[in-house]
């Protein structure tokens, strides 16, 4: 394409036309950066290429603007004897959330250690992840060890844990009367009696 450009008839002639190329018309004007409207402001608002992104562990790709820059970040790496780096951890698959899975210092994801259990079914009862004990699950075997001469109750008088009981707190929980002595009231009531009033002994009435 070509222009008519008359100011610049002058190498041929002042009154003659040359037709030019585009080029040819931007060599002659030689534009600089102040002829473009809003240039300078433009360029003023970009970051200068002597500018670096400097990148640390596990950050890698920085480097001078002079051309694009496309940051990475490096994988973490696990613990094998002489320690890991940090950087991005692995996705994990599916499944692993409902397996209970976390991330462990090897570099993977992996199931707690200890988190799988036998449960004694005949005093336990479990309901998803609830052990409960089982009605007439426990057996004195598992109970904790009593006293000798001890009994399990409870003499405080209000609701409580159960209590090893010796002979003497029995005895004051009982309440324990001549009536709950078999055969004591018999006895006694058969046993002589000493009537002072007339200085004898006589059988009990």
């Amino acid at each position: 394409m070509g222009f008519t450009i008359g100011a610049l008839v002058k190498a041929i002639g002042d009154h003659q036309l040359q037709t030019i190329t585009s080029s040819e018309a931007k060599s002659i004007l030689n534009i600089g950066e102040g002829d473009v409207v809003g240039l300078v402001g433009d360029l003023a608002l970009k970051a200068p290429t002597t500018r670096l992104i400097n990148t640390t562990a596990p950050l890698t790709g920085g480097g001078d603007l002079s051309t694009d820059r496309t940051l990475d970040i490096s994988n973490f790496t696990g613990d094998s004897g002489s320690g890991g780096a940090k950087g991005a951890v692995p996705a994990p698959v599916a499944g692993d959330s409902a397996a209970g899975k976390f991330l462990s210092a090897g570099g993977g994801w992996a199931v707690p250690p200890g988190s799988s259990y036998t449960a004694d079914e005949s005093t336990l009862h479990l309901a998803g992840t609830v052990f409960s004990e089982k009605d007439n699950g426990t057996t004195n075997a598992k109970l904790a060890q009593m006293p000798a001469g001890t009994i399990k109750g409870n003499n405080l008088g209000v609701t409580g844990n159960a209590l090893d009981l010796n002979a003497a707190s029995v005895k004051g929980l009982l309440g324990i009367t001549e009536a709950d002595v078999s055969g004591l009231t018999t006895d006694l009531t058969n046993r002589p009696t000493y009537q002072q009033s007339l200085g004898l002994w006589a059988m009990g009435f």
